[in-house]
């Protein structure tokens, strides 16, 4: 009698954790970092941001944080919302390729 308790303790626990890792594989985040392609992490990098002149930026309010570059008389800003949200920014500093990252 008693291996028999055994024996159905541990099939019940193998079930328990099978129902509980299919429970996870089946949720849509899971779902979502199943799909990504290889590589790419759970955030997407920018590629090729556009910009404005400082004084048509006014999407921006006074307190807002941003990422200074400069290098060989160009400078460029990066906003630290948009970079908190890509954490990896492909650009060109004139004919420099660089890669902002936060």
């Amino acid at each position: 009698m008693k291996r028999r308790s055994i024996t159905f303790v541990r099939l019940v626990s193998a079930f328990t954790c099978l129902a509980w890792l299919g429970a996870f594989w089946l949720t849509p985040a899971a779902a979502q970092v199943a799909e990504r392609p290889a590589g790419l992490g759970p955030f997407e990098p920018l590629h090729e941001p556009r910009f404005v002149p400082v004084a048509k930026a006014d999407f921006l309010k006074s307190e807002d944080q941003v990422l200074g570059v400069s290098a060989n008389g160009v400078a460029k800003a990066y906003p630290t919302h948009v970079m908190a949200w890509h954490h990896i920014i492909h650009d060109q500093l004139g004919n420099m390729p660089i890669l902002a990252t936060w």
